[in-house]
């Protein structure tokens, strides 16, 4: 990671990270596993953070723009 990402950023780019690893492995049990094998609760939470970060991070670009 560079080294001159703020704390925002950084949160941001660890929730993508977690994003990229974690999804593609969980939808793959939810459809082969059916909807009764995937941990809904842990994906909801992947995706609210990366998409609550990607939003902070829209607010903080437009204030310096």
């Amino acid at each position: 990671m560079p080294d001159h990402l703020s704390l925002e950023q950084t949160d941001l780019v660890t929730a993508l990270v977690r994003l990229r690893d974690k999804t593609g492995e969980l939808v793959v049990r939810a459809t082969t596993e059916g909807p009764s094998g995937c941990p809904w609760l842990e994906l909801a939470d992947i995706l609210d953070t990366a998409a609550r970060l990607c939003r902070n991070q829209v607010v903080i670009d437009g204030a310096v723009d």
